[in-house]
């Protein structure tokens, strides 16, 4: 039945699925007929035509043997190292390229392989001068073959070095190329760009090999031209897996150079050369390169995980452990106080620093037991009390491209300084009250809290801000130059000068008022003739002067809030006396004391705070909510010691 004549339904109208072709089943033909194929070398018979398949045999099929890998011959013991091995083919782009690079070779001349320095019947392949031979005997592969305890850490107290337990062949080729080019010639060439997560010798083209030999001779020269972070890498990885071929030292030094040379460009280097140096240097017993490194000793302290490696133990240095804890130690970084501006950024660089181990040194004197040529400084009087045992184990070269005959395993039992929350505590608040008086220095009322810090930290860091404050105090006060030549003349008290002033005065007045007024001009006249004419000859100056005193000691106590200081210590019996009461919470005698020296409570605590700012730089009493005002607690005890009540 035809659709048209009727209403189709709205899915009906969309419906497309008639307008389709119609699919074609597949169909399969009678002939068909199977066929066996056989593929073979070309040694077995081919089979004949129309021969049946053969029945397939019950059971399983022989085993062809397999070669044994080189994981099993190395935990076997039956190969010593991977570079027993023949080295690795060269490659065909490789062998090409070296053919078109070296024409006009004679026939049987050999173009490829860069030439390795090495004494006549030895193979270039055949380490004959590992630092550190591979143990072949049965003991065990973790068992430690160097046991030690090093005198330049007193923090450490014992390392153990092992092989690797895992046999690897990941990067024998790496290794195998490294030693081949190490004394590789280089030409002068441009930079060529290179980039790679893990930088091989393979993966560099004939542009990049290039340069990379070039400014590998470069850097050996003591130059370091901008590069990428990819040829940096490559350098380290080499001298990495060449530790055993080059002394020790000298990848130390090497590795050093790079390290300086390269991080600005590259800050990443501190994240990894911290942990490869202090690898190198716990596996072949070397110290701490402290004089090359010392210029970014604090910044690689707070790179490192294993900071106690890098505490500087060294005698060229005053106050290491010091200067550690300054460093890494602390829950404050003082250099991202808010108050620190480009205009004092030298007084919270010299004097926090200065403060803190000028208070270590005095309490290293106070420390017993101080033995040894390094001294136990603060560090090693707080491990007495804080410090912990500790046990690490390492993966030498952890995250880089290290082969198997250079990789090891050590073990570090050490006394822990950044596990201590007491010790933290204590040195946090150190570097904190240092900013406290530095603020002081400033201006600055706003404080840290410091309730971890003890009595003699305290006060030997008072102590090195002392003469600082003090001489910043004079200068001050010290008026500018011009201000003297706005200052008005005197030329003494005179009693007659007073009187003729205001004779005048009322002269003057009642001018003003005489036409306005007439029984108020009456009394002007009055007042005016109660006036002596002059000064009676027999008043004596003295009389003048206490006269003149008294009217001045009225007006200091009106105006200035309190008696006038001098040595009778007036103005510091106010402030004790105000001290007191709030101190005991006694606001009713508080505003007693206001009352007898005609002021207002709030311009007695004005009085009491500027006293207090010239003894402790700070104020002493704070508003309050419920009693009005209360004395800051951080300061109670510093002015109960000034008022003579502790």
């Amino acid at each position: 039945m035809s659709d048209k004549g009727r209403d189709l339904d709205p899915d009906e109208f969309w419906d497309l699925e008639p307008t389709r072709p119609r699919r074609k089943l597949r169909r399969f033909y009678h002939d068909t007929g199977t066929a066996l194929l056989r593929i073979s070398d070309g040694d077995a018979q081919e089979p004949e035509e129309g021969a049946k398949i053969p029945r397939r045999t019950e059971g399983k099929a022989k085993s062809q043997p397999q070669k044994p890998t080189i994981e099993e011959l190395m935990r076997d013991k039956l190969l010593v190292r991977g570079s027993d091995l023949e080295p690795f083919p060269e490659t065909a782009a490789e062998r090409d390229l070296s053919r078109a690079t070296q024409p006009g070779l004679g026939e049987g001349e050999k173009s490829g392989e860069p030439a390795v320095n090495r004494p006549p019947g030895i193979s270039p392949w055949d380490n004959g001068g590992e630092a550190v031979p591979r143990a072949n005997t049965a003991q065990g592969e973790n068992q430690p073959y160097l046991t030690y305890t090093p005198d330049y850490n007193r923090l450490i107290f014992e390392v153990r070095v092992s092989e690797w337990p895992s046999p690897y062949t990941f990067y024998e080729r790496f290794r195998s190329d490294a030693r081949r080019y190490l004394d590789y010639p280089a030409k002068e060439c441009r930079p060529a760009p290179f980039f790679s997560f893990m930088p091989q010798y393979v993966q560099l083209n004939a542009d990049q090999r290039a340069w990379y030999f070039y400014w590998r001779s470069l850097v050996r020269e003591g130059k370091f031209p901008p590069t990428d972070f990819g040829y940096v890498m490559l350098y380290i990885y080499e001298l990495i897996n060449l530790s055993d071929v080059l002394s020790p030292d000298e990848v130390l030094s090497r590795l050093c150079d790079v390290w300086l040379g390269y991080r600005v460009q590259h800050p990443r280097l501190d994240r990894y050369l911290s942990e490869w140096v202090c690898d190198l240097c716990l596996i072949h017993k070397l110290p701490v390169p402290y004089e090359r490194l010392k210029a970014i000793y604090p910044q690689i302290i707070a790179a490192a995980r294993f900071k106690e490696f890098y505490v500087g133990c060294n005698d060229s240095s005053d106050m290491p452990f010091a200067e550690a804890l300054f460093c890494f130690n602390s829950g404050y970084d003082w250099r991202h106080s808010k108050y620190m501006t480009d205009e004092n950024r030298h007084l919270f660089e010299e004097h926090i620093r200065g403060a803190f181990l000028y208070a270590c040194k005095k309490l290293q004197e106070e420390a017993t037991g101080n033995e040894g040529p390094h001294g136990l400084n603060l560090l090693g009087s707080a491990l007495k009390s804080y410090g912990i045992r500790q046990r690490a184990v390492r993966d030498a070269y952890s995250g880089a491209l290290c082969s198997y005959e250079i990789k090891r395993k050590i073990e570090v039992v050490y006394f822990s300084c950044t596990r201590s929350p007491e010790l933290r505590y204590i040195v946090t608040d150190m570097v904190k009250y240092a900013e406290n008086n530095v603020r002081a220095m400033l201006g600055i009322k706003s404080r840290f809290g410091t309730p971890n810090l003890p009595e003699s930290a305290k006060k030997y860091i008072a102590e090195y801000f002392a003469p600082l404050r003090a001489s910043r105090k004079k200068k001050d006060e010290e008026p500018p130059e011009y201000e003297r030549y706005y200052e008005a003349d005197s030329h003494g008290i005179s009693p007659e000068a007073a009187l003729e002033l205001e004779r005048s005065s009322w002269e003057t007045t009642k001018k003003l008022i005489e036409a306005f007024d007439e029984p108020a001009a009456e009394q002007i006249n009055d007042s005016a003739k109660d006036l002596p004419a002059s000064v009676p000859p027999e008043s004596s100056l003295a009389e003048n002067e206490k006269l003149n005193g008294a009217l001045l000691s009225d007006t200091r106590i009106l105006a200035g809030g309190g008696q006038a200081s001098g040595e009778g210590g007036s103005e510091f019996d106010i402030c004790r006396q105000a001290f007191a009461f709030l101190r005991d919470g006694d606001t009713g005698g508080f505003i007693a004391l206001a009352e007898r020296l005609n002021i207002l409570p709030d311009t007695l605590i004005e009085k009491l705070n500027e006293y207090a700012y010239d003894i402790i730089g700070d104020i002493a009493a704070e508003p309050d909510e419920k009693a009005g005002w209360r004395l800051v607690p951080d300061y109670v005890f510093e002015l109960d010691e000034h008022f003579g009540r502790a």
